[in-house]
Formats: C-alpha cells, sequence, structure tokens
C-alpha cells in the first residue's frame, strides 16, 4: 500500500509539471483542453475548438529488461552471510596493502630472469622467441 501511495504521489507531481499553451494566443495552463478564448462557441458548444498543446513535453521511449535464465536463478541463489563479507572484503584488502619488505619483492626484470634459468621460453612484444 505504502508502494501505490509513493507511485500515486510521483505521478502526481510529474503531471503538474507539466505546461500547456494555446497555439493562437499563447495562454499558459496546467490543464489540458479547450482554449476558452480562442475557442468559437454557439449556445454553449464549441463550432471552431483550439485544442492546447503541450509545451515541455520530452517523449521518452520505455526500456524494458527482458529477464534471462541467469536472472532467475540469481535472484533465488543464497546471499553471503555478513561474516562472509567480512572475510571477503579483509583478503581483499590485504591484497590491496602495499609490499614494505625489498626482500620479498622481485621485479618483473628478475622474474623473467628466473623464468628463462627454468628453461622456458620468454615471447617479446613481436611475438619472436628470445
Amino acid at each position: 500500500m505504502r508502494t501505490f501511495i509513493k507511485v500515486f504521489s510521483q505521478l502526481r507531481l510529474m503531471a503538474q509539471n507539466v505546461i500547456w499553451s494555446c497555439p493562437t494566443c499563447d495562454e499558459q495552463t496546467r490543464f489540458k483542453g479547450l482554449c476558452r478564448e480562442c475557442t468559437e462557441y454557439e449556445n454553449g458548444v464549441p463550432v471552431k475548438p483550439v485544442h492546447r498543446v503541450r509545451l515541455n513535453h520530452e517523449p521518452t521511449q520505455q526500456q524494458t529488461h527482458r529477464k534471462t535464465r541467469s536472472d532467475y536463478l540469481n535472484q533465488r541463489r543464497p546471499q553471503p552471510s555478513k561474516k562472509q563479507l567480512e572475510s571477503m572484503m579483509e583478503t581483499l584488502n590485504e591484497a590491496s596493502k602495499v609490499v614494505n619488505d625489498e626482500e620479498d619483492f622481485t621485479s618483473v626484470g628478475e622474474a623473467i630472469k628466473d623464468i628463462q634459468d627454468m628453461g622456458f621460453a620468454v615471447v617479446n612484444d613481436l611475438g619472436e622467441e628470445e
């Protein structure tokens, strides 16, 4: 019920922002219909009706998302608990810490040299073996 009230109030606010204008006399109002000044009446019946035009209207197309099989499976998949989320965050934070020990750090050049010493071929940028 709350969501209905919320959506209904939003629709009402959106409807209030629309401005209608008469194309002949440029009178602006917040409701659509016939312009009372430009429409010709005969015995209370409109003979030549002049309809108001919407001013600030930008037509938008409805973008629909078609649910796939994976969407249905993912919504039923159990979500991780708070403890699991905390442990995942701890492992990510530990992996992102800066290494301060110079002994544990190996540069890229040293790693490539070690791979070559083991007997593996290293391929350069051109695709040729060194």
